[in-house]
């Protein structure tokens, strides 16, 4: 009996086996899915690898800062041309008049131009916004430079698209330019750039040398600024057509250089030894084959973005800190927007010449790199060695004395009578350019490395919706400040002032 019963049993288990192996092929996993360290995969940076990074984001910044600097002003020069040939009827005596009281800075042109700026600022802020949060993410689980390329190369489509409508503007009208933005959809325009650029460099250093790195980044793009505009300002007395072309193409070349710089996703994560996600787990290829049902595929996609969305609340909004220091930078936005924007043309009115307003903007960009390069990194160096207060409060104690140096500015722009009062403003608003840096310190310590990217898409998002809101009020102050003129005309800058008291009230409040 114990033979049969012995046969028996092994007869069952043959065909048990044979039952299992029926319903396995050759595309079974045979192991469970394995959870690992993505991060211990990729060994930590080399002070090298490091450096030569973030020299590279040194490089793309100025190839891209160039093309900005080169093309803003002369096309704010074509633009009141145009606005003031349909004007005036193409009369040759008015548009080659110049000075202060020339027909093209009358109040009726000047306040066109600041409300077209305006819908122009608000239409490039619109689009983009729409799609920053999604390629954020995309930046955090897929890589920086995919993002970083296709933001660049949908902002230089943009540039192509606008300069094509002014070169034939008798033809096409002005207003043509503003359907070219939705060009933006492809990468999410210069917010996305910028944003990319901080998460690239954020990857490659270490905590405590940020603050340092950070300052040499906003000073190179404000050296680069301050060399720019007399360059600009002298090929603006030939033609402003000149720089325009020129500016465009260094984003061409831009979008080239992009393709040259490292992936630094996992870098990051190995610089601070966690993992790449929270649940630690590797993203397999399992459900990427050919034979994948288009259901799954949606299921898996949803899946993924219900769990970033997940993430995005549970490390940044979530966060009460972290969401009223972004707001504080998001609401700093419309003061830089509107001195990018409307700073030149509210000094070049009375002035009466667009090359001389843009020289004297420069005096903001030397103070700036004065503060950045030499007092602001004295003043941290003693302070930290001779006294008992730690990096991130001294950060702090920072940025809320940038924030009222920042309101200071504003008033003293909306006040300014002379040339010489315009100056004491842009010197005072040159001392306050160490506040984005040093937010972006705050912020960027206090939220998980896996999360850099998405808390500096989130704080773009912010700045968009800000933008959004306050660019065309603020376009709407300035023309109707011009119109009225006498104490009025800086009325746009009085607004800007209490929003800088906003941002310093809150920081002064906020217990980090």
């Amino acid at each position: 009996m114990a033979p049969n019963a012995q046969l028996d049993t092994r007869d069952s288990n043959r065909e048990t086996s044979g039952e299992h192996a029926s319903t396995v092929d050759e595309t079974s996993r045979l192991l469970p899915p394995i959870k690992q360290d993505a991060a211990a995969a990729v060994p930590a940076p080399s002070r090298a690898f490091q450096l030569r990074v973030q020299l590279m984001c040194a490089v793309f910044l100025f190839i891209i800062d160039v093309s900005v600097f080169i093309i803003d002003p002369p096309t704010q020069q074509i633009l009141e041309d145009i606005i003031c040939r349909d004007r005036y009827g193409g009369d040759p005596s008015v548009l080659l008049a110049k000075g202060p009281g020339s027909p093209c800075k009358s109040p009726d042109v000047q306040s066109k131009l600041a409300m077209f700026t305006s819908i122009q600022a608000l239409f490039g802020t619109l689009c983009p916004l729409l799609v920053q949060v999604p390629y954020g993410l995309l930046a955090d689980h897929s890589g920086r430079r995919l993002v970083l390329f296709l933001s660049i190369a949908g902002l230089t489509l943009m540039v192509t698209w606008n300069i094509f409508i002014l070169w034939f503007s008798d033809i096409f009208s002005i207003w043509l330019m503003i359907p070219g933005y939705i060009l933006l959809f492809i990468g999410g325009g210069a917010t996305m750039v910028a944003a990319m650029v901080w998460t690239i460099v954020t990857d490659v250093t270490r905590e405590e040398e940020r603050s340092s790195v950070f300052y040499q980044l906003v000073a190179l793009t404000l050296i680069i600024s301050a060399s720019i505009n007399p360059l600009t300002a002298w090929l603006m007395n030939y033609s402003p057509w000149l720089p325009t072309f020129l500016g465009t193409g260094f984003l061409y070349v831009a979008c080239f250089f992009v393709l040259l710089m490292p992936e630094t996703r996992l870098v990051g994560l190995a610089l601070k030894d966690v993992p790449d996600s929270p649940d630690g787990e590797v993203s397999t290829d399992e459900d990427s084959g050919p034979g994948v049902k288009a259901d799954s595929m949606l299921s898996a996609a949803w899946h993924k973005l219900t769990k970033y969305l997940a993430e995005l609340w549970q490390f940044v909004i979530a966060d009460k800190k972290i969401m009223a220091l972004c707001f504080c930078e998001a609401a700093s936005t419309p003061i830089s927007t509107s001195m990018a924007l409307f700073a030149l043309q509210y000094i070049a009115v009375p002035l009466g010449s667009w090359p001389k307003a843009l020289t004297l903007l420069t005096i903001s960009k030397v103070t700036s790199v004065i503060l950045l390069l030499g007092i602001l990194p004295l003043c941290t160096h003693v302070i930290l060695k001779y006294s008992s207060i730690n990096r991130m409060k001294l950060d702090v104690y920072l940025a809320r004395t940038s924030a009222v140096l920042l309101t200071l500015a504003m008033f003293a722009m909306g006040l300014a009578d002379t040339e010489w009062e315009l100056i004491c403003a842009l010197i005072i608003y040159g001392l306050s350019q160490g506040f984005s840096a040093q937010m972006r310190v705050l912020i960027t310590a206090m939220v998980e490395p896996h999360m850099v990217a998405t808390v500096n898409t989130t704080m773009s998002t912010l700045q968009s919706v800000m933008v959004i809101v306050t660019t065309p009020l603020i376009g709407w102050l300035l023309g109707r400040g011009l119109e009225i003129g006498g104490v009025w005309t800086g009325l746009a800058y009085i607004a800007l002032a209490a929003m800088g008291c906003l941002v310093s009230i809150i920081l002064c409040l906020l217990r980090l």
